[in-house]
């Protein structure tokens, strides 16, 4: 395979070709195509660290402006975060092992607390409410999941792969 790096405005590229005329397009995300993806989308990893120990786990998420909302658990994430609050966020669409998008958040982590700040709470709740309206209802699929957080996003990057058939 032979490889071709090239600058396009606001863009990397980097070609892979093999010997059957097809090709693979590898390009850096703009912050707006990354957030299209964070917005078609409800299901990423929180990555967090702890001394010398870094968790990744399934969420769901909600995108709001800059903040992303969520609920867990209370449990040693919350204690985790609650002592190292920066965190990462991932959210992948693969389609296919050469066809794929990937959007990295890097913000902080924040509880929400309902007899603390009430308006981001209620707001929170009321996002979650929207994607799952059973949230924190007597019918909720998942009431052990009654701590709800948001991440202030710091930054966002993405990356993406795409196939390319070049004509023979």
């Amino acid at each position: 395979m032979d490889g071709l790096k090239r600058r396009v405005p606001n863009r990397y590229l980097f070609v892979m070709s093999n010997s059957q005329n097809s090709s693979i397009v590898f390009s850096t995300l703009s912050e707006v195509e990354a957030r299209v993806v964070l917005s078609r989308n409800s299901l990423g990893r929180l990555a967090y660290s702890r001394h010398n120990r870094v968790d990744i786990e399934p969420l769901y998420y909600v995108l709001n402006a800059d903040w992303m909302y969520g609920r867990t658990s209370a449990g040693s994430k919350i204690a985790t975060l609650a002592h190292q609050h920066w965190c990462a966020f991932e959210v992948d669409e693969v389609r296919s092992m050469f066809d794929w998008t990937s959007v990295v958040v890097q913000g902080s982590f924040h509880v929400l607390n309902p007899t603390g700040d009430v308006t981001a709470y209620q707001h929170g709740l009321a996002l979650l409410r929207a994607f799952y309206a059973g949230t924190l209802m007597d019918d909720d699929y998942a009431p052990h999941r009654t701590t709800l957080f948001r991440i202030s996003i710091g930054s966002i990057s993405g990356r993406s792969a795409q196939p390319m058939v070049r004509a023979p």
